[in-house]
Formats: structure tokens, sequence, C-alpha cells
């Protein structure tokens, strides 16, 4: 009996202490805010900004950081690197203490010291300036950061909540933007005038077209392709893929639909229209009118896939052609 009262004491304990914690950090969390002062006051979502900045033009941020606790909070703030994942997603280096590139950029008049103590209702406001040197252009990716340390609680628990939002830089003149996309070879294995297409193909008949794309500029390119494969019985094969977002200095691998071909195969003829249009994710009211035109590249070219259907069929006109021949040249020898 004593067991068992035991060990609901510390079932009951256990959940108590899991809500204690739990709510002393979402309580954290909600009541230390910091937004970016021209959002003050305004119920935006600013956990992504893009600030435009020219080289060797010092540039600045301001943030707002305000508390509702009743008890002093320490926040740390920061710059970080980003990276990333496999679909493409922008994620954030969650270490802020480490030197990188991106924090490089950024300086303030506290000696770059940006741990901050707020007082109970308390609002600060930091300003950052932003310094990109010569020779650095286009999009520069990377996250801002801050972390909240709540105060000790009866000296047994300190909780941390970490808050990320992404912060893009764009530097730019009109002169440094560059819009340049190219195919790039694909380690195709079929016979093609075109090395920079790829062909797969399935033991059940169907086909998939592909081929790797470089955006070799500093804005981020809408790709779209439009495809068509013909030959000369009569086949042929019309679609359209989706929009696929590039960002600068990315390459991805824009790929058709899987189509049924016909038995038979042997030649084709491939087009293809490439559409690239630039993405800006700033004001773009000031911009030579040229540099938003899309790009499109066109090419067409022959595909060869092999069949033994052709085999036989040359065989059997061999083979033909050879008994038709065969008594004019018994008449010969005859003769």
């Amino acid at each position: 009996m004593f067991h068992k009262n035991l060990f609901k004491t510390l079932f009951i304990l256990s959940i108590f202490l899991l809500w204690f914690i739990v709510n002393i950090s979402s309580a954290d969390v909600q009541n230390i805010k910091m937004t970016y002062c021209e959002n003050v006051g305004k119920s935006i979502l600013d956990d992504s900004k893009l600030v435009t900045v020219a080289p060797w033009w010092e540039s600045e941020i301001c943030l707002n950081f305000s508390s509702s606790e009743d008890v002093p909070v320490n926040v740390t703030y920061g710059f970080a690197e980003w990276f990333l994942n496999d679909r493409g997603t922008q994620l954030c280096n969650v270490n802020i203490d480490e030197p990188n590139t991106f924090n490089s950029l950024f300086s303030n008049d506290n000696g770059n010291i940006r741990t901050i103590s707020l007082q109970p209702w308390e609002d600060k406001t930091i300003k950052e300036k932003i310094f990109v040197p010569l020779g650095m252009s286009g999009m520069i990716y990377g996250c801002m950061l801050h972390k909240i340390e709540a105060p000790e609680w009866d000296s047994m628990f300190t909780i941390v909540a970490m808050i990320k939002r992404h912060l893009n830089i764009f530097v730019w003149w009109d002169a440094d933007i560059s819009k340049w996309v190219e195919l790039l070879k694909s380690p195709w294995d079929k016979l093609s005038s075109n090395n920079k297409l790829w062909v797969r193909l399935t033991p059940d008949g169907r086909a998939t077209l592909s081929f790797l794309v470089k955006n070799a500029g500093n804005i981020s390119q809408n790709i779209q392709v439009a495809w068509n494969i013909y030959n000369a019985l009569w086949f042929e094969k019309t679609f359209e893929t989706a929009w696929v977002l590039v960002w600068p200095w990315q390459e991805t691998e824009i790929q058709s639909e899987s189509f049924i071909l016909p038995s038979y195969k042997w030649f084709f003829s491939i087009s293809m229209d490439m559409t690239a249009t630039p993405s800006f994710s700033f004001n773009t009211d000031g911009l030579d009118p040229a540099i938003l035109e899309p790009t499109t590249i066109s090419q067409i070219w022959k595909l060869f896939i092999f069949s033994w259907i052709w085999v036989i069929a040359w065989a059997f006109v061999l083979i033909v052609v050879v008994l038709i021949l065969r008594p004019l040249f018994k008449k010969h020898k005859q003769a």
C-alpha cells in the first residue's frame, strides 16, 4: 500500500512539475516581444525581412524589444548564417555565439554586445548598422535570432527560449543585378544531339525527360518549361511543368511527367521552351524595366531510342531483298 501511494504521489508531482515548466516557458515567450521599429503597434508577422543596401554605404535596422513580465529578463540576440534543407527551405544556424560571415556585416554602438536586460514592462530600442564591402552583390541570406533567459525560480530552473527570423540582405546597384540562367550537362545515356537532355526509361515503356538548370545570377528565378516530343509517324506528346523557384547559384532538376513511348521507339524530335522570370522580394519601381523581363531559352534536338523491333524489321527487309536478288545473281553466274 505504501509503494502504491508513493508511486501515485511521484506521478502527481511529475505532472505538476511538467505543467509548471511549460507554463513558465510559455509565459516568457509570449511576454517578451521583438519586432522591427517600423512595425511597432502593427499586427504584422515580421518573421521574415529583406533589407536593401548599396555596397560601401552604411545602412541600419532598428529593433524593438518589449517585456510584459513582472520580473527582469535577459535577452540575447545575434545574426547567423543559413542553409537549405533537402526541400529547398531556408533554415537557420542556431548558434549565435560563434563568429560567422553574416554576423560580421552588423555592428552597434555598444561594442557589439548583444545581451540586454529588460526590466518589468520596459521597452528598449536597438539600432544595428549594416555595412557591406565592395565586391559583394546580390542576395545575402541570413537569420536573426534572439533567446530569452527567464530568471531562476528558487535556484532550480532557468528557462531558455530561442526565436528565429529570416533576415536577408540584398546588395544592389542596377549594374550588379544578374539574371543568368544556364543548362548544365546531364548524365545522359541515350543517343542525343544535345548532352543537356536526360531520358529515363522504365521496363514498362514509360519515359521521363529532364535536364539540370543552374541559376548563375544573383536573383531568384521562377522557371517553367514547355516540352514537345514527336516523330515522323504521327506520335506527339506535349506538356508543361509547374513553376519552380530556383534560388541564386542553385542547381535544380526540371523533370517532365512520365509518358508512354510507342513500342517501335527509334528517332524522335524534341523542342523545349524554358521561361525564367526574375523573382524580386523588394520594391522594383526604380529598376531598369529590362531587368524585370523574363529570359527564354529555346532548343530543338534529335533523340534516338533503341528498339529490337527495328532490328527485326531491318533483318526481315534484308532477307526479302536477298531472296529477290538471289535469282538475278544465279542468272548472272550462268551467263
